[in-house]
């Protein structure tokens, strides 16, 4: 009886030290979009929070891109062959106006990669009801930039 319980104390014991490890997991984040919203808020925040690392941003101006990946000290990638090519990454942070999403919206349904969009998620219901069934639960936010963090 003692050598049960013994186990089963070190089988939790281990689940949770694996759990715990799991949520001090650096999250790498992607960042679509280099707007004054990315460079003002965003960034400056993501960059000061240890559970994440910013491992990439992009933006369809691609000199912006680059420059404001130059001045917070980022790798900016192209979006010269499409959003397949993006890197992967744990979280992609979408900092753009909601008609250019949808193509990102597309491709991230695809993967485990969880998206976090600034308000509002989607233009109509219909559109906001298709995100939340192309989506896993946990894998959609929507935020204030100035209430999420």
């Amino acid at each position: 009886m003692f050598y049960s319980l013994r186990v089963r104390h070190d089988e939790l014991a281990f689940k949770y030290d694996e759990y715990k490890s799991s949520l001090m997991k650096t999250i790498s984040i992607g960042i679509v979009g280099a707007g004054s919203i990315a460079t003002n808020m965003h960034i400056p925040v993501l960059k000061a929070m240890k559970s994440g690392r910013i491992a990439w941003i992009t933006d369809i101006d691609a000199v912006n891109s680059r420059r404001v990946a130059l001045s917070y000290g980022l790798k900016a990638v192209s979006l010269e062959n499409g959003v397949g090519d993006l890197p992967g990454c744990d979280l992609v942070l979408l900092a753009l106006p909601v008609p250019p999403r949808e193509q990102y919206y597309n491709f991230y349904a695809e993967t485990d990669t969880a998206i976090f969009a600034e308000k509002p998620l989607a233009v109509d219901s219909a559109e906001h009801l298709r995100l939340m069934t192309a989506f896993q639960p946990w894998q959609v936010s929507v935020g204030y930039q100035r209430r999420t963090y």
